[in-house]
């Protein structure tokens, strides 16, 4: 495959243009970068606080059948759905927790060096470049690169890499 063609490989996949590389080459996030990822960021807030909501407006629902349906004297299960909806929540939280992090973060790093595929399992997928494995999102991320091409690759560390940029032969 051409230089041409793998670096278009990486555009197409990573979804970068030639701005955010130069900006990445200088060691900075591109505007449009920066704008991605502040939205990235609000997302995920976005969907923790809409989870949340949603298990307190189930316990709210439960209540209130609860009250409907209470006969006199019996014991309601209020208590049990609102500790179900707590232990959720938290478990959500923390779970999503370790990605926030990586979410907020604007350290931009970089990798050089030959494509070597670690893992290519949809769950589990990682590339090394040189002395540095990066976990990517997906198997389908691994079809830019070229087992053996060297490349650098422009990205902000986390559980998973977020990948800004990347080029071949450098």
């Amino acid at each position: 495959m051409a230089t041409s063609d793998r670096d278009r490989a990486l555009r197409e996949a990573f979804r970068f243009d030639a701005r955010d590389l130069a900006a990445n080459r200088a060691g900075r996030i591109s505007p449009r970068q920066d704008a991605l990822l502040g939205a990235g960021r609000r997302g995920i807030l976005l969907s923790i606080a809409v989870f949340a909501a949603v298990m307190v407006g189930s316990v709210g629902l439960v209540a209130f059948f609860d009250r409907q349906l209470q006969t006199p004297g019996g014991q309601g299960g209020i208590a049990v759905a609102a500790g179900v909806a707590l232990v959720v929540i938290v478990a959500g939280y923390l779970q999503s927790r370790r990605y926030l992090p990586a979410a907020g973060s604007r350290t931009l790093s970089a990798a050089q060096g030959p494509a070597e595929v670690v893992s290519d399992s949809e769950n589990d997928c990682r590339v090394r470049f040189g002395r540095t494995s990066l976990r990517l999102p997906g198997a389908a991320a691994l079809g830019a690169f070229e087992q053996g091409q060297e490349y650098r690759v422009y990205y902000l560390a986390g559980p998973v890499a977020h990948v800004l940029s990347a080029e071949s032969r450098y």
